[in-house]
């Protein structure tokens, strides 16, 4: 059939015309920390900070993605990502806390942290490079 303002029209399925696609990528690191604790206050509460740096070791990356159909069918399907990734990098750790001594042998901790890497992940004219931010909550035992 032919339109005379758009030309040919093919009939399509439609349910198979993906209507949605999401990609996600996925960095796994081994992260090895060093870090410097000040811990002060009186009684119970003490006020922790810390500075550190940590060695980051990529072991693998991959991209995840979901193709959603006119249908309601979903394709999910995960590749290892091509590009060359540096495999080492260096992020300083900053973290600002509290400390609650439960009694002689417990203590309780809650530090939010931030690390933002130094090198670049990728050489590409889109580049990359690692940060995290989190709350990190401890339980200390004294054993002694």
């Amino acid at each position: 059939m032919i339109d005379p303002r758009y030309g040919f029209v093919y009939t399509s399925n439609r349910a198979a015309t993906p209507t949605h696609a999401k990609f996600v990528y996925h960095h796994h690191y081994l992260d090895v920390p060093v870090r410097v604790l000040y811990r002060f206050g009186k009684k119970r509460l003490h006020f922790v900070t810390s500075v550190g740096v940590t060695t980051n070791i990529l072991l693998n990356a991959t991209m995840t993605s979901v193709v959603k159909y006119g249908n309601a069918a979903a394709k999910r399907q995960t590749y290892d990502q091509p590009y060359d990734f540096n495999t080492f990098n260096i992020s300083p750790t900053i973290s600002v806390g509290v400390d609650y001594k439960i009694n002689n042998k417990i203590n309780l901790r809650a530090e939010p942290t931030f690390r933002y890497g130094l090198l670049k992940i990728t050489d590409t004219p889109v580049t990359a490079t690692l940060w995290s931010g989190g709350l990190n909550f401890s339980c200390y035992y004294l054993l002694k």
